[in-house]
């Protein structure tokens, strides 16, 4: 797959990096930017990017869909998140 001038080749891992979300709720089951003094001074940055990769993605792949069952995707759990280990799609 080609998004933007970049290559994808098939097979290829795309890791999305949250090391540094949720500072503020260690217990949180979701990815937030913070509140109060935690408040991340990039969100908005971040918010804009974001959405511009997906609105990307969805008009350069709108086909891009699973390749299998969500259930069935196998999950790396440690660290302070699970995340997929694989996340095979169709496109």
């Amino acid at each position: 797959m080609t998004l933007s001038a970049t290559v994808i080749p098939a097979g290829s891992a795309v890791l999305a990096a949250t090391h540094s979300a949720n500072r503020d709720r260690p217990d949180g089951p979701h990815l937030a930017f913070g509140h109060g003094p935690h408040y991340c001074l990039g969100a908005p940055l971040a918010r804009l990017e974001l959405t511009t990769v997906l609105h990307s993605l969805v008009r350069h792949a709108p086909e891009l869909r699973l390749a299998t069952p969500a259930r069935d995707i196998p999950l790396l759990l440690g660290g302070r998140f699970a995340r997929p280990a694989t996340l095979p799609v169709l496109t």
